[in-house]
């Protein structure tokens, strides 16, 4: 009796886990008007010139997030209120608008020739966490921790 009970117990615990795992890595196709108005919007400002490849819904347990790729390769990936979490850029740098004006201030001192392609934030976190700049001999990333002195640092990739 035990254990027929103990082997129900472990199927129902086996469908929920990997019923939940299946859930987790659902991506669905979308279109432009079922992404959050606020990501639409950061588009239409930010991205007007280019064409949309692909869009995508990524419906997780407890939370989505969206993804906007474009034809030239770029990508932007959004949470679900519509918020930027990482924008990536391939041919040319990261718009203006993401960009903390600290972060391109201190660029423009130290690393005059480069420009970002890369910048990423937490998605509860409005100051931007990770930057990458391209083909630099001593780092490729900058980090921008959102401490109290705002300080930033070089990190290199191994």
């Amino acid at each position: 009796m035990k254990r027929g009970l103990l082997n129900k117990i472990i199927a129902v615990m086996c469908c929920v886990m990997f019923g939940t795992m299946a859930y987790a890595g659902n991506d669905k196709p979308i279109v432009k008007g079922q992404l959050p108005k606020a990501a639409q919007q950061i588009i239409d400002k930010n991205f007007a010139d280019k064409k949309i490849a692909m869009m995508t819904m990524e419906a997780g347990v407890f939370d989505k997030s969206y993804d906007v790729v474009f034809a030239d390769g770029d990508k932007i990936e959004f949470d679900r209120k519509g918020r930027w979490t990482s924008v990536s850029c391939r041919k040319q740098p990261v718009p203006n608008a993401f960009i903390p004006a600290k972060i391109t201030s201190y660029l423009k001192d130290m690393y005059p020739d480069q420009s970002i392609r890369k910048i990423e934030k937490d998605d509860k976190d409005s100051i931007a966490q990770y930057i990458t700049i391209p083909v630099h001999p001593d780092a490729v990333g900058i980090f921008y921790q959102a401490l109290e002195d705002r300080r930033i640092e070089v990190v290199k990739h191994p």
